[in-house]
């Protein structure tokens, strides 16, 4: 695992596991605010009603739809346009430009200044996560790909869950410096690079007979878990830009709404911690039913938690939608997992499999709020 492979004509070694945990950890820290808590901050720091959430939403997700899914390329390009840049140089400026991003809106509160930040940090998160993602898978396979997967899935989530609570702290009295402890943290990300290969390690193939799966099942079972990945994040980012109004009129405060939206997430760690431990469900269709079922019952059940609480009161409202967001995020937990190991496993260790990977997150973070937006006053008068 240690030895180099030439590719490109430059040496690259197997990126260490720690290096990519510890940046994928403080890398997950924007996406906790950039994906989920900037909706708290916009509401509280910016006065944003339930549409401008969801119109900030759908901007964010199409914007990182199209950064992910053009990563490969524009990384290709700039590498060639520039003879002797390396793929953790780009990552290292992506990293430098996301913190230089998140400190716009903490030094104004001016409300352009949000949107600067989102439209920007979002573009480079974009371009960030395919070229972790090629370190992670580089030069690993069968085994080693399983264990750095499943330990790359709960480093992130506990890194979201941990940001979610910390968050808290600031969000009744100083919102705006949320986004500047962020923007620490990706200079701090860009600082760890230094223990990275210049190049991601190259696609290793296996001999057939060291195969967990058969190689064609795991490309249909990849195929059919994209479309559940983008199904999954459609459903949370249709929720997620509500639960800041949802909870406010369940009685929560500002210190109570972000720790109580962590619930979907620690459900989801929970799971990806259990698919880590547990290989049953490798090469298996039934995956596939489970969790689809087990999120849409939960979406289902956090939709009409309102209802419950208009009718029985906030406490019944409130277990409700607790019980709803465990189920949601125990669903996309699996989704998630299994989506990220067929991709890493049946496709090849390169930022464009990263990219095709996050562009389907990102498409289903625009269909979301775009669903909620088409429906208009019907979804939020339920809500």
């Amino acid at each position: 695992m240690g030895s180099t492979t030439r590719t490109s004509g430059s040496t690259s070694a197997v990126a260490p596991a720690w290096a990519v945990l510890a940046v994928t950890w403080l890398g997950s820290i924007g996406t906790a605010v950039g994906w989920s808590g900037v909706f708290f901050i916009t509401e509280v720091a910016y006065g944003f009603d339930e549409r401008s959430n969801l119109i900030l939403g759908a901007g964010l997700g199409l914007v990182y739809a199209i950064s992910a899914l053009v990563a490969g390329p524009v990384v290709t390009r700039l590498i060639d346009a520039r003879p002797g840049l390396s793929r953790r140089a780009v990552l290292a400026l992506v990293c430098t430009g996301m913190g230089a991003a998140a400190m716009i809106p903490a030094s104004t509160p001016d409300v352009w200044a949000i949107w600067v930040f989102a439209g920007v940090f979002i573009t480079l998160q974009g371009l960030m996560w395919p070229l972790v993602e090629a370190y992670l898978s580089g030069g690993r396979r069968g085994r080693a790909m399983r264990s750095i997967t499943g330990r790359f899935n709960i480093v992130w989530a506990s890194a979201i869950v941990v940001a979610m609570w910390g968050m808290a702290v600031f969000m009744e009295n100083q919102p705006r410096l949320i986004l500047g402890l962020l923007g620490v943290a990706m200079f701090a990300t860009a600082v760890l690079l230094a223990w990275f290969p210049r190049e991601p390690a190259p696609h290793v193939e296996e001999d057939a007979s060291e195969h967990e799966i058969d190689p064609d099942r795991a490309i249909r079972l990849l195929r059919v878990f994209r479309v559940s990945l983008l199904c999954s994040y459609a459903l949370h980012a249709a929720l997620t830009p509500l639960l800041p109004h949802l909870l406010e009129d369940m009685g929560l405060s500002e210190k109570q709404k972000t720790p109580f939206a962590s619930i979907w997430m620690a459900s989801r760690l929970g799971m990806f911690i259990l698919m880590e431990r547990w290989h049953g469900w490798h090469g298996r269709w039934r995956t596939f039913w489970w969790a689809c079922g087990l999120m849409l019952a939960g979406f289902a059940v956090c939709s009409v938690s309102p209802v419950i609480a208009s009718q029985s009161g906030d406490g019944p409202g409130l277990w409700a939608m607790g019980a709803g967001l465990c189920l949601l995020g125990a669903g996309i937990g699996a989704v998630y997992a299994a989506a990220l190991y067929y991709a890493m496993e049946a496709g090849p260790a390169a930022v464009e499999s990263g990219g095709k990977h996050e562009g389907m997150i990102g498409l289903g973070y625009t269909a979301g709020p775009v669903m909620a937006l088409v429906v208009g006053g019907e979804i939020i008068g339920l809500f």
